[in-house]
């Protein structure tokens, strides 16, 4: 495997890491242009560095951010470097031009490093990656032919805010390239003199613009969070926590004094808050107020009559506590009987008939005792409808008790 295929296969692993550490960023942009000019200077190999700068150097490239730190980038370059050589037949000028192309993984470590701590004017962005170019020889008789040649970039560029769509870039990277046959002022390299193999590395120095392109107000580049504005936030949220858990004491003791309210001591339907008797007995008969009605005893009703005659009525409902009022309303009269397991019976009426019962029933299913039957009494017991329509068939009319 070549050095140029080696270089291909770096280029996808660092810009693939760059793309999935990129997200997408709403309300800034993140597409940018960079063109910069400077110099450059051969370094390596020994006997073909110099110890002067060569002019020019120029870039033009393309940077996307994902996010406020990382991105890719592509860019193409020019560098042209000088040289002589002192032959018998006098002083040779060399000039050799490398034109090359790269793609790039970038972070932008300013805001790695948090830079806006100190200021928001200033940024810097590395980037690195492969790079593919040819070098020729750029001089008054050029040789025919190229070297193609591969290599590798690393650099930093610091950016000095100017406005929302421009920033001033400079630029410091250093370029290792390899399978050229020639020096870079494209000097043959003597024993390696058309073998690709001669491996060196130059730098270049320069400066430029980045302009920002996209219909958002600001680049992605200069995101940050303004400290100041931070701290209002949190102190202003911090506040909004203080006055929050004050609205919940007071809705706890809100809670608590409703609860209070409703709660019902008397246990008869009615709360407190509403209560105008709040010690009705157990078991009582009140209205919505709590005020107890007076309902007669089942007892007593039996006991008035001495004969204890025969007769009908309607038995509403058995129950443990009182019946609500939505039940008992327009019902009268309405009579209650004690037994033996704590619950009370309630009856309404004193009725001749099943007929003249029936009214009775249809009220007190119209309010919801959906429970209630005619029933029936002779000498303080109860007995069935059959048994009373047989001792009123046999004994006639001076059987019935007498309606109050």
């Amino acid at each position: 495997m070549n050095k140029i295929t080696l270089t291909l296969l770096l280029a996808f692993a660092m810009c693939f890491c760059a793309i999935e550490a990129t997200g997408q960023v709403k309300d800034f942009n993140r597409l940018s242009v960079e063109g910069s000019f400077g110099v450059n200077k051969a370094m390596a190999p020994a006997g073909y560095s110099k110890p002067y700068f060569d002019l020019f150097h120029g870039d033009l490239g393309v940077r996307y951010m994902g996010n406020s730190k990382f991105g890719i980038k592509f860019d193409a370059s020019i560098d042209r470097f000088t040289g002589t050589s002192t032959t018998p037949e006098g002083t040779i000028d060399h000039k050799g031009r490398l034109i090359k192309g790269s793609l790039q993984a970038v972070a932008n470590l300013g805001r790695i490093a948090n830079f806006e701590d100190w200021t928001k004017k200033i940024s810097l962005i590395g980037h690195a990656g492969p790079t593919i170019g040819f070098l020729q020889d750029a001089s008054e008789n050029p040789e025919e032919g190229y070297d193609r040649v591969g290599g590798l970039v690393l650099g930093i560029s610091p950016q000095f805010y100017l406005t929302s769509k421009l920033s001033i870039v400079t630029d410091l990277s250093v370029i290792g390239t390899f399978s050229q046959g020639h020096s870079y002022n494209y000097r043959f390299t003597g024993s390696n003199k058309g073998v690709p193999g001669f491996d060196g590395y130059y730098g270049t120095a320069s400066i430029g613009l980045n302009w920002y392109l996209g219909k958002n107000s600001t680049h992605v580049d200069w995101k940050f969070e303004d400290t100041d504005d931070l701290r209002k936030r949190i102190e202003a949220l911090e506040a909004e926590l203080e006055n929050t858990k004050g609205d919940i004491d007071l809705l706890g003791q809100d809670l608590k004094a409703i609860e209070a309210k409703m709660m019902d001591d008397d246990n008869d339907g009615v709360a407190n808050y509403l209560d105008i008797e709040p010690n009705t007995p157990e078991g009582a008969m009140v209205n919505t107020k709590g005020q107890e009605i007076k309902t007669p005893k089942f007892d007593d009703l039996l006991n008035n009559d001495p004969n204890q005659g025969l007769f009908y009525t309607v038995q509403l409902g058995v129950f443990s506590n009182m019946i609500p009022e939505k039940y008992w309303k327009d019902i009268t009269p309405m009579y209650k009987l004690k037994i033996e397991d704590g619950t009370t019976r309630y009856y309404s009426g004193i009725f001749h008939s099943v007929d003249e019962a029936k009214g009775k029933l249809e009220q007190a299913r119209k309010n919801g005792l959906t429970d209630a039957f005619i029933t029936s009494y002779y000498r303080g017991k109860r007995i069935t409808i059959a048994e009373a329509d047989l001792i009123l068939s046999t004994r006639g009319a001076e059987i019935l008790r007498p309606k109050p």
